[in-house]
């Protein structure tokens, strides 16, 4: 006897004499119909990561509104706490008052050249940790080019 198979009446007795039942009666959807629309029985399939994924979409907007206006929320109070820290953080490194939790940034701020020659040392370990073993060398001929134009500009920049 195979699933969706259907079952004769010798068959059956001889299951009911063995005590098998192998008999399930239930609706399949075939299709669904809703608001004059009709969808397969796929749409019904919705999974735990599609509602969370929905979920955190939703506090995202509730967050984004709230930010906007300017309202607190329990979603939107991490958000208003760092951008609070940025302020004061601006504040404090333009004020030329540091305290703790801004020393590395004013010391990017005082040093860039240190942490930009730190980034260009790891870039090649990572590289080379993902498989691209020739980082180096694509870096430095990445590096070259932006010299030259920069010496072709003359010197003049948009912004100026």
């Amino acid at each position: 006897v195979c699933p969706c198979a259907q079952v004769g009446p010798s068959e059956a007795a001889l299951l009911n004499k063995l005590g098998k039942k192998p008999f399930n009666y239930g609706l399949v959807v075939q299709k669904v119909y809703e608001a004059g629309a009709v969808f397969d029985p796929s749409v019904l399939a919705i999974s735990q990561e599609m509602l969370l994924g929905s979920v955190a979409a939703a506090i995202g907007n509730i967050a984004a509104v709230s930010l906007a206006t300017n309202f607190p929320t329990q979603a939107s109070l991490p958000y208003m706490v760092m951008n609070g820290f940025k302020e004061v953080a601006g504040v404090g490194l333009a004020a030329d008052f540091i305290f703790e939790q801004i020393k590395k940034v004013k010391e990017m701020i005082d040093n860039p050249e240190a942490f930009a020659s730190a980034a260009v040392a790891a870039a090649p370990t990572a590289a080379a940790a993902a498989g691209g073993g020739d980082a180096a060398p694509t870096a430095a001929a990445a590096a070259a080019p932006e010299e030259e134009e920069e010496e072709e500009a003359g010197g003049f920049d948009l912004f100026d």
